[in-house]
């Protein structure tokens, strides 16, 4: 059978399968899996907002919203933006909501980057900076995190990356995969280094509630001279565990909103009704109370996880002081971090992620979810600490 010429575009052809896809499918299809590979949270949702989705469903939500949202939604986060996080924000023209922070970033991207604009990303960083970037025809330049600062970004190794195509700096705080917190003194050098240089600012805030040991967040959006060069991206994903619901949102300037705007119609046109109906309860209800519980309970798994692997031979964790994902150097082991990784799965039925698959600073390290409940963390550690000994590390 003869395929056509153009069955497949060479933009798909050239996107690579991101590593955690591959140990996620091969999971899935073995029996008896630690799956320490997924950030997902592994408790639901406080009942309260179960019970506003649930009331979302019985009421008449089965229809269209604006292309921007829900507009009760974006006053929810307007309001949330300015309470929490120094940011004011007009709803109408500022604030965006959007499939996850997923469809934040590649809406941002599409709509602020020509082909051949260069944009600065956090190597280790999410996979999905490269893509997105590199399907709005951008460039992708990475700035290295350093283990030995926390996995944060030292300014004077991004201004040497500054050429004159560079149009986008990427700030990821708390971080994924590293869980690196960046603190307001070096986010205000960062800002000043923006400003200098005219550069927009993408500030991926998704992990803003999950912090350990009196680590602040700022947001460089309330920074001076930052708000009209600032796309704040955010989610309800992590803060209230409800990865499957999709609302994200964007807030910025409505120059850069409005085109977004456009790119999501083309998209998904807008998130469910219901989900969006319940996160107007999500934003607007006190829920510092449930944060406080969930982040104590990752604390304990994070403590947990980090002493065991510290112990184990071969390998170097540091506490993360953000996010749920432990970013732990395997190099000792003798092996790569994808070779590293698979052994684990086939070995000893773990599964993480190759530290290769968060940009060229990851070689080296795997990451590993502590979202999974304590009697899964037991589980996989003990796993990891029998397939070691069958490489007879030192």
């Amino acid at each position: 059978m003869i395929e056509p010429r153009h069955a497949v575009s060479t933009r798909a052809r050239q996107m690579p399968m991101p590593p955690i896809r591959a140990i996620f499918e091969a999971a899935s299809r073995m029996d008896d899996v630690v799956r320490l590979e997924v950030g997902e949270p592994d408790f639901g949702p406080p009942a309260w907002l179960r019970e506003a989705h649930i009331d979302a469903l019985r009421r008449d939500s089965s229809h269209y919203t604006s292309f921007s949202g829900l507009m009760a939604l974006r006053e929810a986060i307007a309001e949330k933006l300015e309470r929490e996080n120094a940011v004011r924000r007009d709803p109408t023209t500022e604030v965006l909501v959007t499939a996850g922070a997923t469809g934040a970033l590649y809406q941002a991207l599409q709509a602020t980057v020509d082909p051949g604009d260069e944009v600065l990303l956090p190597s280790p960083g999410w996979p999905q900076y490269i893509a997105s970037t590199q399907l709005a025809g951008g460039v992708p330049i990475f700035y290295p995190l350093h283990a030995s600062e926390g996995f944060t970004p030292r300014v004077e190794d991004i201004a040497r990356l500054i050429t004159p195509r560079t149009r986008v700096l990427l700030l990821n705080s708390p971080g994924n995969p590293t869980g690196g917190v960046i603190d307001r003194a070096r986010l205000e050098a960062l800002a000043a280094l923006a400003c200098e240089h005219d550069l927009l600012v993408l500030s991926d805030e998704v992990y803003e509630h999950i912090r350990f040991d009196g680590h602040s967040h700022t947001s460089p959006a309330s920074l001076p001279g930052m708000a009209e060069r600032t796309i704040t991206i955010h989610s309800a994903s992590k803060t209230f565990a409800v990865t499957g619901w999709r609302i994200g949102f964007a807030a910025g300037p409505a120059a850069h909103i409005a085109p977004m705007t456009k790119i999501g119609l083309s998209t998904c046109t807008h998130p469910s009704t219901p989900a969006q109906m319940a996160c107007v309860t999500a934003y607007r209800r006190s829920a510092e109370g449930d944060i406080a519980g969930m982040v104590a309970t990752l604390r304990q798994r994070r403590d947990f996880l980090c002493d065991s692997l510290a112990a184990m031979p071969g390998i170097r964790c540091a506490r993360p002081a953000g996010a749920f994902y432990v970013f732990a150097n395997v190099e000792g082991t003798g092996l790569g971090s994808e070779a590293f990784s698979w052994h684990l799965l086939r070995a000893a039925g773990v599964a993480t992620v190759p530290g290769v698959g968060f940009g060229p600073g990851g070689e080296g390290y795997v990451r590993l979810s502590f979202a999974a409940s304590m009697g899964e963390l037991e589980r996989g550690v003990e796993r990891i600490h029998r397939a070691l000994t069958s490489l007879s590390v030192d």
